[in-house]
């Protein structure tokens, strides 16, 4: 699971997120909760809560300040949306290499990204992330 850390950087950088059953937040003061979208009698409103699998106690989304917690497939398929394909190597010691590129319509690899490096596959894809949010805000990698 990503870090809080990477999480929280993500949402600073302006990743949107539109809540879907089964995905984790963190939610200050109360660990991580995982999100239950209820549809019934209501028409076209969805209650969104959180559920705490600690206490089973819910909370209603719109009430709390959540840091989503995107899954591995789920940080990937926003660099994809991005236009940019992730290539992966595992090496010893268990640290995760992460490099993006962008590939012309005949396959080739057109535009390369520097490595992304860090012990989780999700916490180096976070940074790869990171790294393209921040080049959509304006071009600075440093920002």
């Amino acid at each position: 699971m990503i870090s809080l850390e990477k999480a929280k950087a993500l949402k600073e950088a302006g990743l949107l997120w539109e809540p879907c059953f089964g995905e984790w937040v963190h939610v200050d003061g109360e660990n991580k909760m995982v999100v239950h979208v209820c549809e019934g009698d209501f028409g076209d409103y969805k209650d969104i809560r959180c559920l705490s699998p600690f206490t089973g106690i819910a909370k209603g989304l719109r009430d709390l300040e959540c840091i989503w917690l995107p899954s591995l497939s789920q940080e990937l398929a926003e660099i994809g949306k991005r236009g940019w394909d992730v290539e992966r190597l595992q090496i010893k010691g268990g640290k995760t290499f992460i490099l993006l590129h962008r590939t012309r319509g005949d396959h080739i690899p057109a535009d390369w990204s520097p490595y992304f490096s860090d012990a989780t596959p999700e916490d180096a894809t976070a940074d790869a992330l990171l790294y393209l949010l921040k080049q959509e805000d304006g071009g600075n990698e440093n920002a």
